[in-house]
């Protein structure tokens, strides 16, 4: 079950009470830093039309909290697919009655969920000491956005995690790579102030701007951006489809062949 995935997530992410005292302290830091920033890095008023005008501080924590559920599935579900791997539970995942999908899908969600505490506890240190401005229905979209990323991203999780299965190995640069995209998506700056077209185009089409632009607008607005939405899925279908390649490869590989449905 789940539930049962996310005890264990749990329990190895706070092995005690001064590591789940740090994780709060850790967030109240960043919204510190995030506070004091937006009132040293005055954005310039041509820039109103990136949502700006609902305050840098908010500006900055929406992003942060739209790319979270993104680093779950990749880092964090890189790192959990591989302290399973050196414990030897994964092994068992291929041969379980559930079978290796089913159960990478329920760590994935174990992470998601793990993390919405993030998300609740960001927020309620956002509203009491730093007075954010989002009021209940925005409050109630960014946990929307976040059911909806952990969709979207699910793709990503699976072509992570299969690709490295297929090569044997970590992908070790997969989180610098993933650093520079999420700093280069817009959650912090608007991708407008970058001078070159060529670069703001193709940064445009990263998953990762591409959820920061849909939860802006579905946030603030209340409505769909269809263009960031069409992306999301694109990216959603082709990294299931070459995710299902690898898998039926590993499949094979193990003498499983016959077991390629999930």
């Amino acid at each position: 079950m789940v539930v049962n995935f996310v005890k264990n997530e749990f329990k190895f992410q706070f092995q005690n009470k001064f590591v789940l005292g740090g994780y709060f302290v850790g967030i109240l830091v960043n919204l510190l830093v995030y506070y004091y920033s937006s009132k040293v890095f005055v954005p310039n008023v041509a820039l109103k039309g990136e949502f700006l005008e609902f305050g840098y501080f908010e500006y900055i924590l929406l992003g942060e909290m739209c790319l979270i559920i993104a680093q779950v599935s990749l880092n964090e579900g890189q790192d959990a697919f591989f302290r399973y791997k050196e414990s030897g539970v994964l092994e068992q995942f291929y041969f379980s009655k559930d079978g290796i999908i089913k159960n990478l899908t329920k760590l994935y969600t174990s992470l998601v969920l793990i993390n919405f505490v993030h998300i609740i506890v960001s927020i309620i240190l956002a509203k009491t000491f730093f007075h954010a401005s989002f009021d209940f229905f925005q409050m109630v979209r960014i946990f929307v956005v976040q059911l909806f990323s952990g969709i979207m991203f699910l793709g990503l999780y699976y072509l992570n995690l299969s690709f490295s299965a297929f090569m044997g190995r970590r992908n070790g640069s997969l989180q610098h790579v993933v650093n520079i995209l999420t700093f280069f998506s817009g959650a912090y700056f608007p991708l407008s102030i970058i001078p070159f077209p060529f670069l703001r185009d193709a940064l445009g089409v990263t998953p990762f701007t591409l959820i920061v632009n849909f939860s802006r607008t579905f946030i603030y607005q209340g409505s769909l951006r269809l263009d960031a939405l069409f992306g999301l899925v694109v990216w959603f279908l082709i990294s299931v489809s070459v995710s299902y390649f690898f898998y039926l490869k590993i499949m094979k590989r193990k003498g499983l062949g016959c077991y390629v449905s999930p």
